[in-house]
């Protein structure tokens, strides 16, 4: 096994359970601002709208900032940690709290930028693999084991990378993007 060194900056990750032909998240590859109201605030939290991602840090070094003319706005504040299965986003302390109704963006990192490499690690099951868009099947594209890790570079191939299970739902990829 060999060492790996990339010299971008790392961007998002997700687990991808590939059933069928699989892709990256668009989001993933090429970011953009989120718009929503807040549930709930606190001195140093603010529960999300009920549509933000459900996944473990997914919006962790996003920066999120209350707008329009309800109580906290203009503060920007970036994420530290985020919760996906209560929605709560863990900031600084805010100058002036939120409220419950406050609107909000999500701004992240890497907005505007597209992913130029997704590094791809199998943790279970083999899978097979496309670069060129075309969906793989279970006998057709490049073959990955478990433990096995890819480095795909170039936005293109990037944004057309696809993934197969070949265990009958239980394989799961790992795939971080880089910018």
């Amino acid at each position: 096994m060999g060492v790996l060194i990339l010299d971008r900056d790392p961007g998002f990750f997700e687990v991808l359970a590939p059933t069928s032909s699989t892709g990256i998240t668009a989001a993933l590859i090429n970011p953009v601002k989120i718009f929503g109201t807040a549930q709930d605030t606190a001195a140093t939290t603010i529960t999300l709208a009920s549509t933000a991602s459900a996944t473990d840090g997914a919006y962790t070094r996003w920066t999120v900032e209350p707008y329009g003319a309800a109580a906290g706005s203009g503060q920007a504040r970036v994420i530290t940690a985020y919760v996906g299965s209560t929605k709560v986003a863990t900031v600084a302390a805010w100058g002036t709290t939120p409220t419950s109704t406050t609107k909000y963006k999500l701004i992240p990192p890497f907005e505007g930028m597209e992913a130029k490499e997704a590094l791809v690690t199998v943790e279970t099951y083999q899978v097979r693999f496309r670069i060129d868009g075309v969906a793989p099947a279970a006998g057709v594209g490049h073959l990955l084991a478990a433990g096995e890790s890819y480095l795909v570079k170039g936005t293109k191939a990037v944004k057309n990378l696809r993934f197969i299970d070949t265990a009958s739902g239980a394989s799961s990829v790992l795939v971080t993007v880089f910018f």
